[in-house]
C-alpha cells in the first residue's frame, strides 16, 4: 500500500531552470533525500538553446548518490545520458543504494566563441510503503 495515494510522487528541483553551462565545469544540483522512497529514482534533464555558435555540444547528464547529501558522491549505475541538441531533454532512471540523490550536468562544446547554454533537472521517486 502506498503511503499517500494522492501525493505518491516525491520530487525536487535539483538544478534550477536557467542554470548556466559553460566550458567543462560541472553543474551540481542540490541534494534530495529519498530515504523513504521505493523503487528507482528518476530525473528529467533539459537544456536550452546554445549561444555563441558552437558547432557541436554534448552535455553529460547523470544521477549521483551520497550517504550524507554533501560529500562522497558516486554515480548511480545506468543513470546517465548525453544531450547533444539545443532545446531537448532526457529522462534517466536508476536504482540507488544511498538516501541522497542529486543531478549533475557536465557541458562540452566544440567551436564557437565561448559558447554557453542553460540547463535544469528535476529528480523524483515513488514514496514508500506504510
Amino acid at each position: 500500500m502506498l503511503l499517500d495515494y494522492v501525493h505518491n510522487l516525491d520530487h525536487a528541483c535539483s538544478i534550477k531552470s536557467g542554470s548556466a553551462l559553460s566550458g567543462t565545469t560541472p553543474v551540481n544540483g542540490t541534494s534530495k533525500t529519498f530515504d523513504d522512497a521505493i523503487g528507482p529514482v528518476a530525473a528529467v534533464f533539459a537544456v536550452g538553446d546554445a549561444a555563441n555558435s558552437p558547432s557541436t555540444q554534448a552535455h553529460a547528464c547523470k544521477l549521483q548518490e551520497s550517504a550524507n547529501g554533501s560529500t562522497g558522491w558516486t554515480d548511480i549505475t545506468g543513470a546517465a545520458a548525453t544531450i547533444t541538441a539545443s532545446g531537448t531533454s532526457a529522462l534517466l532512471q536508476g536504482v540507488r543504494s544511498q538516501p541522497y540523490v542529486r543531478c549533475q550536468v557536465t557541458p562540452a562544446f566544440t567551436g564557437g566563441s565561448s559558447p554557453t547554454n542553460t540547463c535544469s533537472a528535476v529528480v523524483f521517486a515513488q514514496k514508500g510503503k506504510v
